[in-house]
């Protein structure tokens, strides 16, 4: 980071873009941060939650993490950060988001524009599974009351099975 600080302020004194060399070398400093961050977010995130967060145990076949990251929406709301994880293919993505049982987020407010919409209960747990046609997407949210907290997955190629194994997954410990 420090290396990072020191460059980018020379190159700002010097009013100029940096050479290939300087480019590549921030390249290299802001991949090694992303690791180090994603390699510590759900640690620095489990200190903040009132909650166990869950990663799940079975992913579908071909995909593989790409993202930890959590934030805090309301800082001085005194909320539970939302802790996302996101997995691709290649071809392919999914993403859940792990939150207080009353908290919104993005995900929240993009579930309101699906179309089509079915509540059910499976394994003692209540889903309720999304579709939009127009969108090319589904999700599903799972909530666990007495643990305080529910987990939202969103998926653009995912079936209803493969999202309640990996829901499933995360809330059956």
């Amino acid at each position: 980071m420090k290396e990072q600080v020191e460059t980018e302020s020379k190159l700002q004194k010097e009013k100029r873009e940096p050479n290939e060399e300087e480019s590549k070398r921030l390249h290299q400093i802001t991949e090694m941060l992303q690791f180090y961050e994603n390699e510590f977010a759900l640690i620095e995130a489990q200190q903040l939650v009132s909650y166990l967060i869950a990663k799940p145990s079975y992913i579908p076949n071909g995909y593989k993490q790409v993202n930890e990251s959590f934030y805090l929406a309301e800082k001085d709301m005194g909320e539970d950060p939302t802790v996302e994880l996101e997995y691709s293919n290649g071809e392919a993505s999914f993403s859940t988001s792990q939150q207080g049982i009353a908290q919104t987020n993005d995900l929240e407010y993009l579930w309101r524009n699906f179309e089509e919409s079915e509540s059910y209960s499976l394994h003692g747990f209540e889903f309720v599974y999304v579709k939009s046609e127009k969108m090319n997407a589904t999700g599903m949210r799972v909530a666990v009351p007495e643990k305080g907290y529910k987990i939202t997955l969103i998926a653009d190629k995912l079936s209803k099975e493969e999202m309640e194994k990996v829901l499933l997954s995360m809330v059956e410990k």
